[in-house]
């Protein structure tokens, strides 16, 4: 789990030694005058909310607040609260009854005070453009949606959540806050679509509202893929699933270090008629864990749910091609070998062995591996004859099949 910023606790503290040598200071001058003003730690509101579904949940993410609204260093977040206005997403109905009076936008009756009546008309104006079929995965895509004023939000805003300690700390990775909030199964009878929008505090400081985050849900939600299958090769991981292409507009591939809590922005997307990738980006001697989810949307992002994760310990077993082209050319007393590198850049080099013929053992020649591509065998005597091995090492010890070539000694 990453370790959350750090908390605000010591702030009576931080506080009391700014000011007690202001404090002395002043009395040392002998002037008196009106104390010094608290610090505040407002938060600076978040500017980067954005909201996607996966399989049943919503999730909010935006970069943890690191400054106050005067742009001095934040010490910490207490508490994070999450305010949402939901609105049923109007179908598509013929012209000469849109507009009836007395109906809000989320079909109740309207509201008889007046800002009531205004955040419910304004919110049924952001709503407008969704097309028949909207959330429920038909028809034809609905149009976006547009924020909401300010005052219209603030008015019809419920708190859906707060988080305090130690759920906050949990919903912290890195440099982002993440929230998930469960979505129901039934499918409402009129599609909805939500605006959500974050406030943080730091202390009994806070924050204004974040910019707002829409997301039209899609219930039921796309299904999970399954059958993954990971297979590691020595350029590249491969990748299979089940493809089912019907109603979705894609797949998303995930890959995360295994000491990573969750996957961040998708390693890949692809369309759905394809159930293969080639990760040619993996790093052998790391520890990665797969996902893949089916797409619906991508514009808030609409997702499945992970239903099945694959680890893999991607480690080089994967021995280098042969050396080739081995020569042995005899001289008076002693056989020069000579040979081509193999093409595998991790070669660290090679393993020379030499038999006498009639011998039943292969003996190595010298001490290690050898790093060039050529070797003078001096220990040899005229008319015997000898056969050389060439074998390619790399770098995890993976050896190559030998290389042999035979002559007469000189």
């Amino acid at each position: 789990m990453s370790s959350s910023p750090p908390r605000p606790r010591r702030r009576g503290r931080l506080l009391a030694g700014l000011l007690l040598p202001a404090a002395l200071l002043a009395a040392a001058c002998g002037k008196q005058g009106d104390p010094a003003p608290p610090l505040r730690y407002t938060p600076q509101p978040g500017q980067d909310l954005v909201a996607s579904q996966v399989g049943l949940e919503i999730e909010l993410e935006m970069a943890y607040p690191k400054l106050t609204a005067s742009g001095l260093a934040l010490p910490g977040l207490d508490r994070v609260e999450v305010w949402q206005v939901v609105r049923q997403v109007p179908q598509a109905v013929p012209a000469d009854s849109a507009g009836e009076p007395g109906a809000a936008a989320d079909g109740s009756e309207a509201e008889g005070d007046e800002a009531g009546d205004q955040a419910a008309a304004e919110s049924e104006d952001a709503a407008e453009g969704a097309t028949a079929g909207a959330g429920d995965g038909g028809g034809t895509e609905p149009a976006p949606l547009e924020p909401l004023p300010a005052p219209a939000f603030e008015t019809a805003a419920t708190l859906r959540l707060t988080l305090e300690q130690p759920e906050l700390d949990a919903s912290i990775f890195g440099d982002r806050l993440v929230v998930r909030l469960p979505l129901s199964d039934t499918v409402p009878p009129v599609p909805q679509a939500y605006w959500f929008a974050l406030r943080t505090s730091s202390g009994d400081d806070r924050s204004e509202l974040s910019n707002q985050a829409i997301l039209r849900p899609r219930l039921p939600p796309p299904p999970s893929p399954r059958g993954l299958q990971v297979t590691p090769g020595p350029d590249a991981v491969e990748l299979s699933w089940e493809a089912a292409p019907d109603g979705l507009i894609g797949y998303n591939i995930y890959r995360r270090e295994a000491r990573s809590q969750r996957f961040a922005a998708p390693l890949a997307a692809v369309t759905p008629d394809v159930g293969t990738y080639r990760d040619d980006t993996a790093v052998q001697g790391q520890r990665y864990i797969y996902a893949v989810t089916a797409v619906a949307a991508r514009g808030p992002l609409v997702e499945s749910a992970v239903a099945e994760t694959r680890e893999l310990d991607y480690r080089d077993r994967y021995a280098p091609p042969a050396p080739g082209d081995l020569v042995a050319l005899a001289e008076e007393g002693l056989v020069r070998l000579a040979w081509a590198a193999p093409a595998a850049p991790d070669v660290a080099g090679y393993r020379v062995l030499r038999r006498r013929e009639g011998a039943a053992d292969w003996q190595p020649l010298g001490d290690g591996l050898v790093a060039e591509t050529e070797l003078t065998d001096r220990a040899v005597e005229a008319g015997a004859t000898y056969s050389w091995r060439v074998v390619a090492v790399d770098r995890d010890g993976n050896e190559s099949e030998p290389a042999e070539v035979s002559t007469v000694a000189r």
